[in-house]
């Protein structure tokens, strides 16, 4: 099976859901033609999926505004501000200008590499049974639908 490292570097805590563990997690593997047979596995999916497309976002905010490449010293509140204003003026500018740079040949590696960067500063996260429960009953409910 395909697993990624990351899947062992967090815990379900409050406010954060993983992808299980031991289970297919890379977009690939489904083009691949495997079929999905679990809740698990269709949670991975959807996990990998969202991931890619955050990812992403956050790989254009980097390119297009300056404030977002660099480390912050404003609270994690105004950091909070400062993303949606600017996924705000992005998709304005997307609306109603002429001439947008061609979004689908940006690539996540900038992004990747500043990951790494930002994992330096997170001391210890405990898993809690309440969010491991809720990610189960979520999988189940997305699978049976």
């Amino acid at each position: 099976m395909d697993e990624v490292d990351e899947v062992r570097l967090y815990a379900n805590c409050s406010g954060f859901l993983p992808p299980f563990r031991g289970q297919w997690y890379y977009l690939s593997s489904w083009a691949d033609g495997h079929r999905l047979e679990t809740p698990k596995e269709f949670f991975n999916m959807k996990h990998v999926s969202a991931k890619n497309v955050i990812e992403r976002t956050f790989a254009l905010l980097k390119i297009r505004w300056k404030i977002t490449s660099s480390p912050s010293f404003y609270s994690i509140a105004m950091q909070r501000h400062i993303i949606n204003e600017c996924c705000l003026l992005h998709n304005f500018i997307r609306r109603d200008l002429i001439e947008v740079p061609n979004e689908d040949e940006v690539e996540t590696t900038s992004l990747e590499e500043s990951v790494e960067d930002d994992n330096k500063h997170i001391a210890a996260v405990q898993p809690t049974n309440e969010w491991t429960q809720f990610r189960q009953e979520m999988a189940v409910d997305m699978f049976s639908m």
